[in-house]
């Protein structure tokens, strides 16, 4: 399968932005102690309590809400990242050079936000979501909550109905460009687990194993390398 990064992925710019946040987080707490030390041993000889106060700082500057936010969100950022490669990989091993994946494709005429991957090949056009939310989730119509204990929470920003806009307004602008086809969107979930199913979602919902399946055993479209190159073109999509 060949692969094309069209753009940095939205979770590498906030991983990469989120980091440096965390080095300057890190660069103040280490200041802050160099100017404890430098303070306390000029006007205090008892060092078990100049220890003591350094327990102190190094255990606020670790427990600080705002620390922890910071690191959650960064553990957050690269999960995704991790599950984007995985996906990928797992796609690559499967499908031959007559398949291309395009990840991160963004282009405002053709999406909305952008799209984690686009794979085209002899079976068709596929549009792939890809999400490293953990715990177990369960689906109202083109809702996604996450089951905690018993309660039931509302996934912030669902991607069900940017997805299916997607879709759609693709499907429109190839076909204003000539191409009677139609993409089949997918979300992926890395990490999480589908419990039950309220509705339906119009989208199908899978895991990193399921998907290859799915794909396989859809329709063949027998897109030639002559079409599967035009619709690349058409998207603006080069190697």
């Amino acid at each position: 399968m060949k692969i094309i990064y069209y753009s940095e992925s939205y979770g590498s710019k906030k991983e990469k932005r989120t980091q440096k946040v965390m080095n300057i987080w890190r660069l103040f707490c280490i200041m802050l102690i160099l100017l404890y030390l430098i303070y306390s041993l000029q006007v205090s000889t008892n060092y078990w309590l100049i220890v003591t106060g350094l327990i102190l700082i190094i255990a606020f500057s670790l427990k600080n809400k705002d620390y922890q936010w910071i690191k959650s969100r960064l553990s957050s950022y690269r999960r995704g990242i991790s599950g984007e490669a995985l996906v990928i990989e797992k796609l690559k091993y499967y499908f031959d050079d007559s398949y291309t994946y395009v990840a991160n494709y963004s282009n405002p005429v053709v999406c909305w936000g952008d799209i984690d991957g686009i794979l085209v090949g002899p079976k068709g056009l596929f549009l792939i979501e890809i999400k490293s939310w953990r715990g177990r989730f369960r689906m109202f119509g083109d809702e996604i909550c996450r089951r905690i204990s018993n309660d039931l929470y509302r996934v912030y920003k669902s991607p069900i109905k940017q997805l299916d806009d997607n879709r759609i307004k693709l499907n429109k602008y190839l076909n204003s460009n000539g191409l009677l086809m139609k993409c089949r969107p997918f979300i992926v979930l890395v990490d999480g687990k589908i419990e039950n199913f309220n509705g339906s979602t119009g989208i199908f919902i899978t895991d990193p194993e399921k998907i290859v399946q799915e794909i396989l055993s859809s329709p063949n479209h027998n897109l030639s390398s002559k079409q599967i190159n035009e619709i690349l073109s058409i998207l603006k999509i080069t190697n």
